[in-house]
């Protein structure tokens, strides 16, 4: 029995030794591997912060490059405006030269006229009342304020030869749309309502100012000729006139003929309708120029009426 239980306690303790040796060799191994682990972990935090500077380094690189791009898009839209606007202002005294030809042979169908209007009075203090003779073609003025007007409107021969490229195309439609937006800021008045006058040609300086009130007050003769003004400050070829004469209904008037350049015919641009009002110059409409008296844009005037029937057409005109 003695010798049993000696022999069991030498096995137990064989056994402990057995198990202290793998725990030892367990505990290196595992402290080996915590070691690596460490390094690891210490590798992979090191190769994340690279990684991480390298990802900041490239988001910025992006970003520098976006900016360089977007100010890029900018200097390209400055230059393609540059170049819109050259454009539009080398249109406005460099005409295509079949544009050309047809305003030289409008020019000369039809005798040119030294046409007056003496009906406006200044006031002054030191010679008096002095009375004003001005050349029709003088009436239509281009001033800043006019430019202004169309800018604001989108209404500039820059903006539609960018939208229609073709040059003929862009100032039919131009005309138009110029057209469109006078008709909504004016507003019909008689001579004798708004000068105290049966019969009162008013420069569209004049009319301008009126404005300040709310409308382009005026009658036709007035209407028409704030509506050829604009047409100037847009910078259009002459190919629009202001027309007197008698309407098949047989009264007087005054309204604006327009060369279609797509149709290649005249049309009358009603300028005192409430909505557009476009039509063939030559079609038997009440409001239509029946017999003309005389026409005009800002270089010249036309009449094919002898001097002294033309004076008694329209109060206060001359022909020298």
């Amino acid at each position: 029995m003695v010798y049993f239980m000696i022999k069991m306690n030498i096995i137990k303790q064989l056994i402990k030794k057995i198990d202290d040796y793998f725990s030892r060799d367990e505990r290196k191994k595992i402290e080996e591997l915590k070691q690596k682990l460490l390094e690891l972990t210490m590798n992979c935090e090191n190769d994340k912060q690279y990684l991480i500077r390298e990802i900041n380094n490239l988001r910025n690189e992006l970003d520098n490059k976006d900016r360089e791009i977007l100010n890029l898009k900018g200097q390209q839209l400055d230059y393609e405006n540059q170049i819109d606007k050259l454009q539009a202002e080398l249109y406005k005294y460099h005409i295509p030269d079949n544009i050309k030809r047809i305003i030289d042979y409008y020019d000369n169908k039809y005798p040119k006229q030294k046409i007056y209007y003496q009906g406006i009075t200044l006031h002054t203090k030191k010679f008096g009342d002095v009375k004003l003779k001005i050349y029709i073609p003088d009436y239509i003025q281009s001033f800043r304020s006019l430019e202004i007007w169309l800018e604001e409107r989108g209404l500039t021969l820059q903006n539609y030869l960018k939208k229609y490229k073709e040059y003929a195309v862009a100032i039919d439609e131009l005309r138009f749309d110029i057209y469109k937006e006078f008709l909504k800021e004016k507003k019909y008045m008689l001579d004798s309502e708004l000068w105290g006058d049966k019969e009162f040609w008013s420069p569209s300086l004049f009319s301008w100012y009126l404005r300040k009130r709310g409308k382009f007050y005026g009658d036709c003769d007035s209407l028409s000729i704030v509506l050829m003004s604009l047409f100037k400050a847009a910078g259009l070829p002459r190919l629009q006139r202001l027309v007197a004469g008698r309407t098949y209904s047989g009264y007087g008037h005054c309204t604006i003929h327009i060369f279609n350049l797509k149709n290649k015919i005249w049309l009358q641009y009603e300028p005192t309708a409430l909505s557009p009002y476009v039509f063939d110059k030559d079609k038997d409409r009440p409001i239509a120029i029946k017999q003309v008296w005389f026409s005009a844009d800002w270089k010249f005037a036309w009449s094919t009426m002898p001097k002294n029937d033309l004076k008694k057409k329209i109060k206060n005109i001359m022909v020298q």
